[in-house]
């Protein structure tokens, strides 16, 4: 491997001198390391072992890291290599250094040579660019019916009997895992097909749930359209267009409010053709800037469209009330909800193995003291500040209590979603598993579109040998990976929304293709008050019967 032909204190600078001080404290206290000492992380084959677990990856796509390693290789390898990748390798070393390390890392026929070459794992291939059409047409009735299950229908029917009058506004309240998305497109396809023409707007957040709410609507449509209709993707790189039949558009926010500040008139144009709004995650409606966007897109309109939130938690905070009652005026205080009978929704749910049973396993975190400051961060925006959360996540003897019990269901092969307390923190717990042995990956924000994909479909295969994503801040939404056995969280939260949705990504039960329980595995530093999904599900309640 050509990572060898680095010297044992290149390897320690391009690790940092910060994690082998922390690897110093955590490796010798797991037996399985390999490592007994705690100088032994200096030893050259721990340190490629380290390096390869926390950067590996990651480094390759660096031309200058690359151009590094090729400056490693003799003139006869390096020759070699240009031959293989069908350059000329009768130039100078220094110019086939510059030439080869300009390949683009990406999934080309090179690299692959290269990767093959270097005596790399083949993953460390970059996953192929998929581009999304701006505009795609569904055809009609291309599938077999797939029927409402019976609570669902009863939620679609409600909604519908609303929608009857004019200019109507409500909340949408059923558990994640539930299937809103499936319910709320029955939603818009019988509207689409009452109003042949016009248009609906799907809005939601992150491009995952964009494009969740455009593969929904495809599979419904196939199977009760009755005419050919457009989608229009408006995120991203894609643009907001308005089509002269009738469409289905799925927009993210930012999408929208650039347009706003840029051509106000675009807008006007689409609001006129629309006649009914959905908006996913609907307990964010009222951030400021959601608030501008779904507003343009109703006054503008002549037809005045209806709309509908969609949540599984209808409040803003669990902590300022009249965040909460600004959320409910804002769709005219109309919520419609799961008809459960004397039971609770989850136990109604759950006895129709709907959604999965909660295994509560809290492990024992830390005690911390917060300071003045991030006490009084906590009074203004509800939720712990950075500098808390990292403080948290730089604790190595929190870190080898996560890292013994993710150990442990990892050796049983389960499949485990794990919410670390930053970015950071997320990263580091994962290289720590692959250093274990265990195939790990890390997803935040800044992970690549396409490697997220490739990411999320091996670990959603149940034979593939990705036993857990860890990640931060991406996948309490728009994520469905209905076999999950664990949910681990880490990351310390007041939000009883927040909380909701990450507990939330392992409720899919059997009867949709889930699991008969899901484990719960909460560090104890975490809100103990928020422990029961029950209790989450129902805490904004009073405020819509108030």
């Amino acid at each position: 491997m050509i990572i060898n032909k680095l010297s044992t204190q290149e390897l320690q600078d391009l690790i940092g001198v910060s994690i082998l001080d922390r690897l110093k404290d955590i490796l010798p206290s797991l037996p399985e390391s390999g490592i007994e000492n705690p100088n032994d992380v200096y030893e050259k084959a721990f340190l490629i072992k380290i390096f390869l677990s926390f950067q590996g990856q990651d480094s390759f796509l660096k031309k200058n890291f690359r151009m590094m390693l090729l400056n490693r290789l003799s003139d006869d390898e390096i020759k070699k290599l240009a031959e293989l990748l069908e350059l000329n390798s009768n130039l100078g070393f220094d110019r086939l250094v510059k030439d080869i390390s300009n390949i683009n890392w990406e999934h080309n026929e090179q690299t692959k040579r290269m990767i093959k070459y270097f005596n790399l794992p083949i993953d460390y291939l970059p996953e192929p660019k998929e581009e999304l059409p701006n505009v795609e047409t569904i055809k009609c009735h291309e599938r077999p019916f797939k029927l409402l299950k019976d609570f669902q229908f009863k939620v679609f029917m409600n909604a519908m009997t609303i929608l009857e009058n004019p200019m109507k506004r409500f909340v949408i309240q059923m558990p994640t895992g539930s299937g809103k998305t499936r319910t709320a497109m029955e939603i818009v396809t019988s509207f689409l097909i009452k109003n042949p023409g016009k248009s609906v707007i799907w809005l939601a957040h992150s491009d995952e749930l964009c494009e969740q709410a455009v593969e929904c609507f495809k599979d419904v449509w196939m199977h009760v359209g009755t005419f050919d209709i457009d989608i229009v993707r408006a995120w991203g790189k894609n643009n907001l267009k308005v089509q002269k039949r009738s469409s289905f558009v799925v927009a993210g926010f930012p999408k929208i409010n650039s347009i706003l500040k840029k051509n106000m008139e675009l807008i006007k144009r689409f609001a006129n053709n629309n006649i009914l709004v959905i908006v996913d995650e609907a307990h964010k409606a009222i951030a400021r800037t959601y608030k501008k966007v779904i507003e343009s897109l109703v006054i503008n309109s002549s037809n005045v469209p209806h709309l509908i939130g969609l949540t599984a938690t209808p409040g803003r905070s669990d902590v300022d009330s009249k965040e909460t009652k600004k959320l409910i005026e804002f769709f005219f205080k109309d919520k419609i909800e799961i008809d459960s009978g004397s039971k609770t929704v989850f136990q109604y749910l759950r006895d129709k193995k709907i959604l999965s049973h909660i295994e509560n396993e809290p492990i024992s975190g830390r005690r911390y003291e917060l300071s003045a400051s991030e006490k009084n961060y906590i009074e203004t925006y509800f939720d712990f500040p950075e500098g808390f959360l990292k403080r948290v996540s730089d604790d190595d003897v929190r870190n080898l209590e996560i890292i013994k019990k993710l150990k442990k269901e990892c050796e049983l092969n389960k499949k485990i979603l794990f919410f670390g307390t930053s970015i950071e923190h997320s990263k580091f717990i994962c290289a720590l598993l692959n250093f274990l042995g265990f195939k790990a990956e890390h997803i935040d924000g800044l992970t690549r579109i396409d490697r997220r994909r490739n990411i999320i479909k091996n670990f959603k295969e149940r034979s593939n040998n990705l036993n857990i994503i860890c990640n931060y801040g991406v996948l309490t939404t728009g994520f469905d990976a209905p076999m999950i056995d664990v949910v681990f969280i880490a990351r310390p939260t007041m939000s009883v929304v927040l909380y909701s949705q990450m507990v939330g990504r392992g409720l899919r039960g059997p009867a949709i293709g889930g699991t008969e329980s899901c484990k719960l595995i909460d560090v104890k530093d975490n809100i103990d008050v928020y422990r029961s999904p029950d209790n989450v599900y129902d805490y904004f309640e009073s405020y819509w019967k108030g």
